[in-house]
């Protein structure tokens, strides 16, 4: 029998599902982690390598590293794109793809022990829409390195919108406009979708629009709260410098953001061994929506305009909005989000389970072992060739769909080289500064005998950079994936 699963890689959490065939539903991979140390389907994506070198993750890794923060790791997807990220653990040097690769190599040592030894058959993995080729080909490389067969990555929005019932209601021959509200622990994607169930019964999720932030999301918040407590304690920022202070205080303010949520007023008292005064303070809700109201709500406004006005959506075509992610259940951000839209979100039971089962949802539609869905999903971001020491020509456009090549673009290669590196650039900008590099492929002057180069781009189903050559005369020379820089 096949074991396909989906997984939801989050920045503060895994949650690892499984599709079932039979039941034709995505069920959680129960205790994923050894129930003494408790068993919610939700695990801590927190790792910790202890002396015998073996990896443990959740709770009991958590308090491992308040203990010893030099030794274990957290919030490891906020450090993929920083190629030059490493910590020294153990007496080994790991960097964020390494670290990542443990962690799939735990993931798949304990799904395959809960059924009975059984082998992973394939997985789909969920990235944020904001990701990078380069961080997105770090997590499937990962992945494949600990021994996962990666089928796809899906962006978690579009994960998210294969859970959340959006064909329930809809008649056959009708169309919805959905908004998927995705603030984690460290990402935000916006996306815009439409769901479609055609009179003879066929069903569609086609992406319209999406934007969001990278580095926004539930981590921000700690990061606002512990900079709040360390003022009220009037420390400074030298304890910082201190692992096990930093810990113990990132904690504390993610207690209170959790706290907060269901209370008005949260008490705090918190002694820590660097510091005279102990943190004894009463929060309320209000204050920490006071402290919300400057920069972080202002990005989150900033987002839900640009999403509706890149294709002129007005707020009254969008007829459903889904809330997704932890941090999204915030009191202020859900009232944020209400009176944008002057309707409220639709309530699910528990949006933190939507991208992981979507993902196990995805498993099962492209390998045919649940109904058919077209999804179909567009780029978030252009890529293009620099044309100048300054400037980009944008190839691939954004919002261009899946899959699809881009027009021909031609242009002059070096002729003092007979190897060269064509540099493909990511951004919605003309100007390299407000760009980044995804990776180049590699040509050789013969190959083009009178120097121009004609190259197509497409993205690939999991948000992969694919490229196409051609000489000035059409005849086909090279396809590929864009290397990773």
């Amino acid at each position: 029998m096949s074991l396909y699963i989906g997984i939801d890689f989050g920045t503060s959490t895994l949650y690892v599902t499984k599709w079932d065939e039979e039941k034709q539903i995505a069920l959680p991979v129960p205790n994923l982690i050894p129930s003494e140390y408790g068993s919610g389907n939700y695990v801590d994506n927190v790792v910790y390598y202890e002396e015998s070198c073996n990896l443990i993750m959740g709770k009991k890794a958590v308090k491992h590293c308040q203990l010893d923060p030099w030794n274990g790791v957290s919030e490891i997807k906020r450090h993929l794109d920083d190629d030059r990220w490493s910590r020294e653990i153990r007496g080994h040097k790991k960097t964020a793809k390494d670290i990542i690769t443990d962690i799939f190599t735990f993931i798949k040592m304990r799904v395959e022990t809960i059924y009975g030894g059984q082998e992973i058959t394939g997985a789909v993995i969920s990235v944020p829409y904001a990701f990078e080729p380069k961080e997105r080909k770090k997590i499937e490389t990962a992945a494949k390195s600990a021994g996962v067969p990666v089928l796809a990555l899906i962006e978690e929005p579009v994960a998210a919108a294969l859970s959340s019932g959006l064909f329930d209601e809809l008649r056959p021959g009708s169309k919805e406009t959905v908004l998927i509200f995705d603030l984690g622990g460290g990402t935000f994607d916006v996306t815009l979708f439409d769901a479609i169930l055609g009179n003879d019964g066929k069903k569609s999720v086609i992406v319209k629009n999406t934007d969001g932030e990278r580095l926004l999301g539930g981590a921000n918040i700690d990061q606002l709260i512990a900079d709040k407590f360390l003022s009220m304690m009037t420390a400074g920022s030298g304890p910082l410098h201190d692992a096990r202070f930093r810990n113990e205080l990132f904690e504390e303010a993610r207690q209170t953001k959790i706290g907060l949520s269901d209370m008005q007023e949260y008490e705090i008292f918190k002694k820590f061994e660097i510091v005279d005064n102990p943190l004894e303070e009463v929060i309320t809700r209000s204050q920490l929506e006071e402290w919300l109201e400057g920069s972080f709500l202002y990005k989150i406004d900033n987002v839900l305009d640009r999403v509706l006005d890149d294709i002129s959506v007005q707020i009254s075509e969008i007829e459903q909005i889904i809330l997704v992610g932890g941090t999204s259940n915030i009191p202020i951000i859900a009232k944020r989000v209400t009176d944008f839209f002057g309707k409220r979100p639709k309530m699910i039971d528990d949006p933190g389970e939507l991208v992981g089962k979507g993902a196990a949802i995805y498993c099962g539609i492209i390998t045919g072992r649940s109904e058919k869905i077209d999804v179909i999903r567009r780029s978030s971001h252009g890529f293009g060739v620099r044309v100048t020491n300054k400037t980009i020509k944008p190839i691939l456009i954004r919002n261009e769909l899946y899959g699809q090549y881009s027009p021909f673009y031609d242009f002059s290669l070096p002729k003092d080289k007979q190897k060269g590196k064509v540099v493909i650039y990511q951004g919605n900008s003309p100007f390299i500064e407000h760009c980044s590099e995804v990776g180049y492929l590699v040509v050789n002057q013969q190959d083009y005998p009178n120097g121009i180069i004609r190259m197509q781009l497409k993205m690939s189903d999991s948000g992969l950079v694919c490229y196409r050559t051609f000489n000035e005369k059409s005849k086909f020379v090279s396809e590929g994936e864009v290397a990773r820089v």
